[in-house]
């Protein structure tokens, strides 16, 4: 049966700007408080000796796939939108937040499946109890803009798109007495923890993906919330995780505390999670998601008074379980065994350290921003051309061309800027062509504008996204 979570009034985005000095923003949302999203979810259970296809009732949006014990099992998924033809089989990566989420139970990743009707659950060995949960994000896609840069003493720190902004439901973190499932407890941060999601690149819709985590981790799993402490999209969108309380500061409490996640078994406690959003097994992440990341390791390593160059003992605030060695900035394979955050990502962990102990003794950069005249685009294939104005305001300190380039359109369309460098201030015209062979679906356009500083090197990507339509 599909459960339904209450439609409530679409709330304005809502940014908050970090700083040095204590946030002025507005607190989470309580328990009273109606969500901004409806989510319907559906349950589907069964044995599977070697594979065994569950049908849901209603086209999801994503889906999510756990069963009993088993850990080691080699789990993989064919989707199908007709019940008929199936995709090719997706490995099932596992949900290291799940790992003690509920004994005997081995939860996977949540996948990205706009209108998926059948799973075919195939598995290396019997499993008595496989649950697929079919999620439906019924909610307009939104996609919060973060474009905004502030700074913390010498450090730009991005802005980070608040729980409000994109629609989480504050009642899935409360029980129906009104208590609080999992209230924060907070510890001094002592190394940053970088994962990957394990889900689709070229997400569609990343607030809706957001949201369906949050639903997963919080009642699916029983944790009361989202493990990770922040996570950030492919156009460089920082999201707001784990709630840290009504003080408004994301992450944190008043006093520079660190809030406590689920994303790092037996590492959670004195440190912050932070997810990027997709696989990077085979591909890094994407330029703009990279800018962010660095600009939010920067401001965090300098906020809690890391090195990110240096390497110190780990010692867990509530087991006092001591680990030696472990670098500030380390990617969760380092402290479990799993595939996170990915092949490429992990490979490239030792530059990123070097990108952000450069971006902070840099300081704040000159900012810019790609700003698209339209958020959506609706196209025939192989006629209609669609058309994006493109203005790039900057700071007036940023000299040099910034180069423009596009991403996530299927084959067979292209975008081509009619000035592919243009100096800060100024606009450029983005058209999209498609053909016949062009896929019909939604897809979400990342228009990305790069800036090299002279002076340090260091690279800045920007990116906007618009929805692009196309259909016979």
């Amino acid at each position: 049966m599909w459960s339904s979570i209450p439609r409530a009034i679409a709330r304005p985005v809502a940014l908050v700007l970090l700083a040095g000095a204590p946030l002025a923003a507005p607190a989470p949302a309580t328990a009273a408080e109606r969500p901004a999203r409806s989510t319907l979810v559906e349950e589907r259970s069964g044995a599977v000796q070697d594979r065994r296809t569950f049908r849901l009732s209603r086209a999801a949006t994503h889906v999510a796939v756990h069963w009993r014990g088993a850990r080691a099992a080699h789990v993989d998924v064919q989707l199908s939108r007709d019940g008929r033809s199936f995709g090719p089989p997706r490995h099932v990566e596992l949900d290291e937040v799940g790992l003690r989420a509920r004994p005997g139970e081995t939860y996977g990743q949540v996948l990205v499946a706009r209108g998926v009707t059948a799973v075919r659950v195939l598995a290396d060995r019997p499993l008595r109890r496989v649950t697929v949960l079919g999620l439906r994000d019924r909610g307009r896609p939104r996609v919060a803009a973060a474009t905004a840069t502030a700074t913390a003493a010498h450090t730009g720190a991005p802005a980070i798109v608040s729980r409000a902004g994109w629609g989480a439901d504050e009642r899935l973190r409360f029980d129906r007495r009104g208590a609080e499932i999992w209230p924060p407890a907070y510890h001094d941060v002592q190394k940053v923890v970088v994962h990957h999601t394990a889900g689709r690149n070229d997400d569609p819709d990343p607030a809706a993906t957001l949201r369906s985590i949050y639903h997963y981790h919080a009642v699916t799993q029983g944790w009361g919330d989202i493990g990770y402490t922040f996570l950030v999209d492919e156009a460089g969108r920082v999201y707001e995780g784990r709630s840290s309380g009504a003080d408004g500061i994301p992450g944190e409490d008043a006093g520079l505390l660190g809030v406590t996640a689920a994303h790092a078994y037996g590492y959670n406690a004195g440190t912050i999670g932070v997810a990027l959003l997709g696989t990077l097994t085979s591909q890094d992440a994407a330029s703009a998601a990279r800018t962010t990341l660095e600009e939010l390791l920067a401001w965090s390593t300098e906020r809690h008074g890391l090195d990110p160059l240096g390497a110190s003992t780990y010692t867990n605030p509530v087991t006092r379980t001591a680990t030696a060695g472990l670098p500030a900035v380390l990617g969760h394979r380092d402290v479990a065994a799993t595939e996170c955050p990915g092949e490429i990502l992990h490979g490239t962990l030792a530059q990123l350290r070097e990108a952000t102990a450069l971006r902070r003794q840099a300081g704040a950069l000159p900012a810019f921003a790609v700003q698209p005249s339209t958020a959506e685009l609706d196209l025939v294939r192989g006629k209609a051309i669609g058309e994006v104005e493109l203005a790039i305001p900057a700071d007036p300190a940023l000299t040099g061309p910034i180069a423009l380039g596009a991403d996530g359109l299927p084959a067979a369309a292209e975008v081509t800027f009619t000035h592919p460098a243009v100096a800060g201030g100024g606009a450029s015209l983005a058209s999209v062509t498609t053909t016949r062979r062009t896929p019909v679906g939604s897809f979400l356009l990342r228009l990305e504008g790069t800036w090299v500083d002279a002076a340090t090197g260091l690279r800045q990507t920007r990116a906007a996204t618009v929805r692009v339509r196309i259909r016979r």
